[in-house]
């Protein structure tokens, strides 16, 4: 509601110079009759009161009609006295007219301002400014006696219609925060529940969901929301702080892997580079049971690495087998070395692809929970690698059966 209590502090502001206002001189002596003179100069004197009396009504035409008596009762002269009385009175009354006037002009220009504004939404920034209109309302003074407490009303009115809107605004916006801290106590509940888990994948997506949705849920108020999101975000920093734990181990993991397995790279070269006569495949052969006994070293790293050591192998393998074509003992020995080596080969492969698919199990499982598309993606490469696996142990068995059939015409 408007909190400017207009008054008519200036309705009166000149009353007290007509009663200050020296009063007409009576005779001390008493007559019978009133000659000429005195009637008129009674009635000079009545005329003036009546100039003082228009100060509050402003009217105009009745002073045109004060201004003609005056000027018929001075025909034959006046008093100077009464005169510089009358004209003083005639002066007020125009400068107080001239300020009523302007009084008028800045009041009806503050409703029109006070009009544009009423139908805002910009509460704050609104307020403030109907408030400075109700300052410079005050500061226009007082605006005639009729008029003045009309435009007040309309004034007023207009101020009304935007301060009611904001009270029920503000009262619809404690409700909604009512709700929202509701809804973010339940967000809080659900975060707690998931701040131990260790399905990394998963829980990154739920927390991102019920981040989500906390910001769709507005603002709690004042007085709660940094209380709220305290405890929100202390369950969220639990689970992704242990959640960089993991990794940081498993990357350690892994570059321990990574390294151990490109030191049995390096190994393996020097195998190659100094193959002689009495180089035994017992050399290559230490190096990959010691591959074997490695984890994994990173999906950034362990295809180039195998790529790398297999190569080695094969250029090794092939070394070997050139050096003992020479006879069929030689030849049969690497035979069996090369079913030898296909077996370890086709083993390898077999428990790889045992454990993808079982890590495709496990994602096929997370997939119709969430239908992430990370996972799908996932679960597509692992598809694909199996796949190729199969494919090159299918390859191994033809050269197995080949490689058998030919020891037996050996043998």
């Amino acid at each position: 509601m408007l909190m400017v209590n207009e008054e008519k502090n200036n309705e009166i502001e000149e009353k007290v110079e007509v009663e200050d206002s020296p009063k007409p001189e009576i005779s001390d002596h008493h007559f019978g009759w009133e000659s000429l003179a005195s009637v008129e100069e009674s009635r000079q004197n009545q005329l003036i009161s009546e100039v003082y009396s228009l100060m509050s009504t402003g009217d105009d035409l009745k002073l045109d009609f004060i201004k003609d008596e005056w000027n018929s009762l001075s025909a034959e002269g006046i008093d100077p006295k009464l005169e510089e009385r009358f004209n003083h009175a005639i002066k007020l009354y125009e400068t107080r007219q001239e300020r009523i006037d302007e009084a008028q002009k800045i009041k009806k220009e503050l409703i029109q301002e006070a009009e544009k504004v009423k139908d805002s939404k910009e509460w704050n920034k609104t307020a403030t400014y109907l408030q400075e209109l109700q300052g410079r309302w005050k500061e226009a003074g007082f605006a005639g006696q009729d008029i003045d407490q009309e435009l007040w009303e309309k004034f007023r009115a207009i101020n009304d219609v935007f301060f009611d809107s904001r009270s029920k605004h503000f009262e619809n916006l404690a409700e909604a925060r009512e709700e929202t801290r509701e809804v973010k106590e339940k967000l809080i509940e659900e975060a707690e529940a998931l701040k131990d888990s260790t399905d990394w994948k998963k829980t990154s997506v739920e927390m991102r969901d019920l981040m989500t949705r906390w910001k769709d849920a507005g603002f709690a108020g004042r007085d709660y929301e940094d209380a709220l999101w305290e405890r929100f975000n202390e369950s969220r920093q639990h689970f992704y702080e242990n959640q960089r734990n993991f990794f940081e181990e498993l990357r350690a993991t892994h570059d321990e892997a990574k390294n151990k397995k490109a030191e049995i790279v390096a190994s393996a070269e020097k195998v190659v580079e100094s193959f002689n006569p009495q180089t035994v495949r017992e050399e290559m052969d230490k190096l990959f049971e010691e591959w074997k006994t490695i984890g994994h070293s990173g999906r950034e790293h362990e295809e180039k690495l195998w790529s790398q050591f297999k190569s080695l192998q094969d250029e090794f393998y092939f070394k070997i087998k050139n050096r003992d074509l020479k006879t069929a003992e030689e030849r049969r020995e690497e035979l069996e070395n090369e079913v030898e080596l296909l077996e370890v080969r086709m083993s390898a492969l077999e428990n790889l692809n045992e454990k993808v698919k079982i890590k495709l199990t496990s994602l096929e499982r997370q997939f119709e929970e969430s239908d992430s598309e990370e996972l799908a993606a996932e679960i597509a490469e692992l598809k694909a690698s199996y796949e190729e696996n199969e494919k090159k142990l299918d390859e191994y068995a033809d050269d197995l059966d080949r490689y058998s059939k030919e020891l037996f015409h050996i043998s």
